[in-house]
């Protein structure tokens, strides 16, 4: 069932909804190509709370993370990440569809940024860390014994 989610970040209103079924799969392969490394470095390094516990694995987690990527490529990753999200700034509604909207909502806002991208991922994608299991759905009853 898609998800519609609201989070307030300073003054910035975001609203996302999860991508459709196929295009999430197209996004998954996507984000595990480029950030699947880098997550393998850091992973190892977060305590319960997801903060880095060493801090030298940064760097080079870093570097996993955008060797793979040029700019062009790390903008079109934002805009497919960003491409069923909308803010609200200064009472203006804007589409995070357009290069033009996605720079009036962060520009000198990179960290803004950076949460929201975490944010909508973590909408599309939070069912990998919810402790669902993939056997059956969760309001299904329970599988017969035998």
């Amino acid at each position: 069932m898609k998800k519609t989610e609201t989070k307030l970040f300073g003054e910035l209103t975001v609203n996302t909804n999860q991508l459709p079924a196929m295009a999430s799969l197209a996004l998954m392969a996507r984000l595990g190509r480029v950030a699947g490394p880098a997550f393998a470095r850091i992973l190892p390094h977060l305590d319960k709370d997801m903060n880095i516990t060493d801090v030298s694995v940064l760097a080079p987690a870093l570097e996993s993370l955008f060797s793979p990527m040029d700019g062009q490529d790390a903008q079109g990753l934002v805009r497919e990440i960003f491409s069923c999200t909308s803010v609200v700034i200064n009472g203006k509604h804007l589409e995070l569809n357009t290069d033009a909207n996605i720079n009036a909502a962060f520009t000198g806002q990179m960290k803004t940024m950076l949460a929201v991208l975490r944010f909508v991922v973590g909408v599309n994608y939070g069912d990998f860390t919810d402790g669902a299991s993939t056997d059956q759905p969760s309001d299904a009853p329970p599988k017969p014994a035998g």
